[in-house]
């Protein structure tokens, strides 16, 4: 005789609830802390059980290195929309934009992403070759604008260019800049900004 257990379906664990796992993970790491990374209240807010974490992440350590990757994987994605463009202003502003869309877009794994909260995690070579490599697309940018920033080093303008998007996009997470329109603005004049002077500097 068969039992009703084994005649039983097995529950399937899909796209849809691995995203929603991180997305809960995210959201607990980011609004309470560490200590509430627990695998049993991940699962009981994503409606699903720990198997499931096993199952689509092998444990708690494959859960917290998946958020990193998929934030820099959507940060790539983003990035990856903006055309090439023989206007430096224009491409460059495009592309901090796309940084910022893909920030909002995932408030919630920014953090995991640039301050992990979690002692534990120790990111891969591989991880972060990836995280590494989001930058090569404006590496490219200002590689091939490299007229336009004059003498400065294309490494070193890369670099002062992350770091200017990465403290916007912190000040926004953090409600500072105001409404998306006019932060949308500050982001705009901050990169104009950034490129004119660079021009000014090289003439």
């Amino acid at each position: 005789m068969v039992s009703c257990q084994a005649m039983g379906r097995p529950r399937q664990h899909d796209e849809h609830t691995r995203a929603e796992l991180l997305e809960t993970a995210a959201r607990l790491l980011t609004t309470h802390g560490p200590e509430a990374l627990s695998m049993r209240r991940v699962a009981r807010l994503g409606e699903t059980s720990t198997q499931a974490i096993y199952t689509l992440f092998g444990g708690k350590d494959g859960l917290i290195r998946a958020m990193y990757r998929q934030g820099f994987e959507t940060l790539d994605r983003y990035l990856a929309t903006v055309a090439p463009g023989d206007d430096a202003e224009a491409e460059l502003c495009a592309l901090a934009l796309a940084y910022r869309g893909s920030a909002l877009s995932q408030r919630h794994l920014y953090t995991v992403m640039f301050a992990c909260p979690l002692p534990e995690f120790v990111p891969t070579d591989e991880d972060q070759q990836l995280a590494l490599g989001t930058l090569e697309r404006l590496r490219t940018a200002v590689r091939r604008h490299q007229r336009a920033f004059g003498r400065h080093d294309v490494e070193a303008v890369t670099l002062q260019l992350w770091a200017l998007a990465h403290g916007l996009a912190s000040l926004e997470l953090q409600g500072a800049l105001g409404e998306p329109e006019q932060a949308a603005g500050y982001w705009q004049q901050a990169f104009r900004a950034a490129v004119h002077g660079y021009g000014a500097a090289a003439d």
